[in-house]
C-alpha cells in the first residue's frame, strides 16, 4: 500500500524503497513481486521487471492477477510465444474472466493482427458486457480497420453505459475524425478539455493530441498548443527545466516540439525538447509495441525536416507489425500530416489500407458478421 501511495504522489524512489522493504519481510509474496515487477517495467527496467513477474508466476501459478501481468507485459513486448500461454492459462483457470480473452486480443493487436484482436475483445465483452471501456476500445479497432458502421454500433453501446466517460468520448472523437466531421470533432474536443475528466489509460494525452490535430489542420498552431501550456508549463518557460519522470512525458514533449516548430520555425525550443527526448531514449514506458520507438524517432525526424529518415523509421515500424491505431498515428496527426505529399508516405498508407481491407474480411468471418 505504501508503494502504491508513493507512486500516486510521483515519488518513484520512495515507491521502490517501499517495495523492497515489503519484499524483505515477505520475499515470496507473489502479488508484491508482481507489483514491483510492473513498477520496474513501467519505468524502463524491462528485463528486471519481467524477472520479478515470472518469479511471481512460479510462486502462484493459479493467480489470475499474476498471470494477467505476465500476459500483458509480454504482449507489450510482442513476445507472442510467452504472452499467449499466459492468456490461455487464465482462460483455463477462470473461463468466465474477460482477462484471458482481453490479453489474447491485446497480444494479436500489438502484433498487427486487428482481426484476431477484435475476436478476442468480443469474447472478453461477452464475459463482461458492462465494461464500456472495452466496448469503446472495440470501436477504435473497427475505425483502424476502416469500418465506421461497426464502430458506430459499438460506440452507441459504450455511450449508453458510460456516457461522459473518457473512453466513449475519445471513441466518438476518433470516429468523427475518420468521417472527416472536423467541426464536430473540434467542438467536442474543446468541450471535453474544459471538463477535467478522469485520466483513464492516457486519455488526457489522447485528447490533447486530437485537439492539436483539429486546431493545426486549420493553421491555428497557438490554439493547438493551449492545453499543453496548461498541462506542462515547464516546456514553455524561458529556461527549460525538465520535470521528474520526463521520460514518461516524452510523447507530449515531441508533440509540443512539433507544434512549436510549426508556430515559430526559428524558435530554439523545439530542438531543445527533441534533444531532451533523445537523451532519455530507452527509458520510456515500453507499452504499445516494440515499434513505438520507431514512431517516436520518425516524429523527431519529421519535425527536423528530415523526411527521408522519418520514412525509414516508419517502414521499420511497418516491418515490426505496426498496425495498432495507425490512422490516428499517421494520417490524423499534426506532425505526420507534414509527410502527406511524400511518395514514400503515400505508399506506406496504401499498404496499410490494403492490409486493413484484408483484415476486415477476416474479422467478418471470425465474428460471423454479414458483409
Amino acid at each position: 500500500q505504501m508503494a502504491n501511495l508513493k507512486i500516486y504522489e510521483g515519488d518513484n524512489a520512495g515507491a521502490e524503497e517501499a517495495f523492497i522493504a515489503a519484499l524483505d519481510d515477505d520475499p515470496r509474496n507473489a502479488l508484491g513481486l508482481k507489483q514491483y515487477g510492473r513498477f520496474l517495467f513501467n519505468n524502463g527496467r524491462v528485463e528486471q521487471g519481467m524477472e520479478l513477474i515470472n518469479a511471481a508466476v512460479e510462486i502462484d501459478p493459479y493467480s489470475v492477477r499474476v498471470l494477467w501481468e505476465q500476459c500483458q507485459t509480454n504482449a507489450y513486448l510482442q513476445r507472442v510465444e510467452l504472452a499467449l500461454p499466459a492468456c490461455e492459462r487464465i482462460k483455463e483457470i477462470s473461463p468466465e474472466s474477460p482477462s484471458g480473452w482481453y490479453g489474447w486480443g491485446l497480444t494479436h493487436s500489438l502484433n498487427g493482427d486487428m482481426a484476431r484482436a477484435s475476436y478476442g475483445f468480443t469474447e472478453a465483452i461477452k464475459r463482461d458486457p458492462g465494461d464500456f471501456e472495452m466496448i469503446a476500445a472495440m470501436g477504435f479497432y473497427w475505425v483502424t480497420m476502416g469500418d465506421a458502421e461497426q464502430a458506430e454500433l459499438l460506440l452507441q453501446r459504450a455511450e449508453a453505459i458510460g456516457a461522459g466517460q473518457p473512453f466513449p468520448i475519445i471513441g466518438r472523437l476518433r470516429l468523427l475524425k475518420y468521417r472527416e466531421q472536423h467541426n464536430l470533432a473540434y467542438d467536442l474536443a474543446a468541450k471535453t478539455l474544459t471538463q477535467n475528466i478522469e485520466n483513464r489509460h492516457g486519455s488526457h494525452q489522447i485528447l490533447r493530441q486530437i485537439w492539436a490535430y483539429e486546431s493545426a489542420r486549420t493553421g491555428d498552431f497557438q490554439a493547438a498548443l493551449k492545453p499543453f501550456r496548461e498541462s506542462m508549463p515547464w516546456a514553455f518557460e524561458p529556461e527549460l527545466r525538465l520535470p521528474e519522470g520526463f521520460a514518461l512525458r516524452s510523447g507530449d514533449a515531441i508533440q509540443v516540439a512539433g507544434l512549436l516548430k510549426l508556430a515559430d520555425p526559428i524558435s530554439e525550443r523545439p530542438e531543445q525538447l527533441l534533444e531532451a527526448v533523445e537523451a532519455v531514449s530507452g527509458q520510456q514506458h515500453p507499452a504499445w509495441g516494440i515499434w513505438a520507438s520507431d514512431i517516436d524517432n520518425a516524429a523527431v525526424a519529421t519535425i527536423r525536416g528530415d523526411y527521408e529518415t522519418a520514412l525509414q523509421y516508419l517502414n521499420n515500424a511497418w516491418d515490426k507489425k505496426f498496425r495498432f491505431m495507425w490512422r490516428e498515428t499517421l494520417v490524423e496527426d499534426a506532425i505526420f500530416s507534414q509527410l502527406k505529399n511524400e511518395p514514400g508516405f503515400k505508399d506506406l498508407v496504401a499498404r496499410l489500407e490494403t492490409d486493413m481491407e484484408q483484415q476486415r474480411v477476416l474479422a467478418y468471418e471470425l465474428l460471423e458478421l454479414e458483409k
